[in-house]
């Protein structure tokens, strides 16, 4: 799956894009996961893959239910 982006603006270590042509959403992202040199317009191809299953997602899911729990700790 991809999806094109456009730089919108960068704001510190941050980077907003428009994504798709019809630019109705955004996400801000870490600029250090774009390319050196990233300017205000800029067209990015953006894909998201699937990642393997690190043994960590039971971890993972301990700790949001601890989180979101209703009693406290």
């Amino acid at each position: 799956m991809s999806e094109r982006a456009y730089v919108d603006r960068i704001e510190g270590d941050r980077v907003v894009l428009v994504l798709g042509l019809e630019g109705r959403e955004t996400a801000s992202i870490p600029a250090r996961l774009l390319p050196p040199g990233i300017r205000e317009g800029a067209a990015v191809d953006l894909s998201l893959v699937l990642a393997p299953d690190d043994g960590n997602r039971q971890e993972v899911r301990s700790l949001m239910d601890d989180l979101f729990s209703d009693s406290p700790p």
